[in-house]
């Protein structure tokens, strides 16, 4: 069963850090079509990456659920 994750607090931290997702994913060493992807729910984020853009974004890890863990409300 896919996720149906909302990453639009993710994606806002992103722009307003970074302005785009093109500059976080050269930053995290990614290509621009991967990080859309997983913003999109096509795949998932795995350990690694979701630590790294934490840092990046200094999101305090007790926050991890409302960026990465937020189910989309149907």
């Amino acid at each position: 069963m896919k996720n149906n994750y909302d990453y639009s607090k993710l994606r806002g931290l992103i722009v307003e850090k970074y302005r785009t997702l093109t500059n976080l994913a050269k930053k995290i060493g990614r290509s621009p079509a991967w990080l859309s992807a997983k913003l999109l729910n096509d795949g998932d984020f795995n350990q690694t990456d979701m630590d790294t853009i934490m840092d990046l974004l200094d999101i305090d890890r007790k926050n991890i659920d409302i960026y990465f863990f937020t189910h989309k409300v149907q």
